[in-house]
């Protein structure tokens, strides 16, 4: 009885996380740094920096950086780096849509959107 309602308490913190990353980092997608931490668990931060520290890049050169969300299956995304956009040149398009960087249509066109 007492691990049914063990089972139980962890599915439902489980699909609660699932719920909360669900629209703020869907998986095939790019988004800028600043686009992913206020839509979800302060854990994200955790995720995007060892996602950085993986890829050699600067703590300073994290926040205009981009990311491109994955399932791993295990209820977290994951993020990949993908790449260092100049300063100010991250762009959010909004929901369901990737973020891009640098001058525009080539950026897009190098970063296989």
């Amino acid at each position: 009885m007492r691990s049914t309602f063990i089972s139980s308490l962890v599915l439902a913190c489980v699909s609660t996380l699932v719920g909360a990353i669900g629209p703020a980092c869907e998986p095939g997608l790019l988004y800028c740094m600043d686009s992913l931490l206020p839509h979800n668990p302060s854990w994200y931060h955790d995720i995007i920096y060892e996602a950085a520290y993986q890829a050699g890049i600067s703590s300073d050169q994290i926040d205009h950086s981009l990311f491109r969300c994955s399932d791993d299956s295990n209820y977290r995304a994951m993020i990949k780096y993908v790449k260092t956009c100049p300063r100010h040149q991250c762009y959010n398009e909004g929901e369901g849509k990737d973020s891009w960087c640098g001058s525009g249509v080539e950026e897009q066109a190098y970063l296989g959107c």
